[in-house]
């Protein structure tokens, strides 16, 4: 099963922006991803052309199953 985690953010200009991490692990809870998130803003880590991260505003893990069938 693939796993990604996916985080929202807006910017200060009020734009959506994403972030997509590869391997996301299901044991993680809501307050280490937002603790990880709001340093991911306050690090400045990440400039988009529609401006700086400025609010988290979700996080979602997203698994999908590839089952290939023999025909």
């Amino acid at each position: 099963m693939k796993r990604t985690l996916r985080l929202s953010f807006l910017t200060d200009t009020g734009a959506k922006a994403g972030i997509s991490v590869p391997h996301g692990k299901p044991a993680y809870d809501g307050a280490d991803i937002k603790a990880a998130m709001e340093r991911i803003i306050a690090a400045d880590a990440v400039r988009l052309k529609s401006g700086r991260l400025a609010v988290v505003a979700g996080a979602r893990l997203i698994c999908v199953t590839d089952t290939e069938y023999q025909l």
